[in-house]
């Protein structure tokens, strides 16, 4: 009796077959992480503006105080993670392993 395991990535191989190496792999999570990141910095950059905007029309300081924390506090997360990306390039560049630069 035996147990067969496939595991298919959903476009007829295995997942060996589409990334063969970690480095690749985390290659890919690291490309759909920073899309992700870029994503969340516009939407938290609207977001922060619009009740910018709203504060100020109001007259609130407390609001706008708050919008202005949010503003750079997003702009921070992005300075992290542009940080860890040039970090990873760092460590890629010394060990030889392609890993954001790679393609399959």
């Amino acid at each position: 009796m035996a147990i067969s395991i496939d595991p298919s990535n959903g476009m007829g191989g295995t997942i060996g077959e589409s990334v063969p190496t970690f480095g690749l792999l985390m290659g890919k999570i690291i490309n759909i992480a920073g899309v992700f990141a870029g994503i969340v910095l516009v939407s938290m950059l609207i977001i922060a503006g619009f009740n910018m905007m709203s504060a100020a029309g109001s007259g609130d300081a407390k609001k706008t105080q708050a919008a202005e924390k949010m503003i750079l506090d997003a702009l921070i997360g992005f300075l992290i993670i542009v940080a860890v990306y040039l970090i990873i390039q760092l460590i890629s560049a010394i060990t030889g392993v392609p890993i954001l630069n790679a393609t399959i």
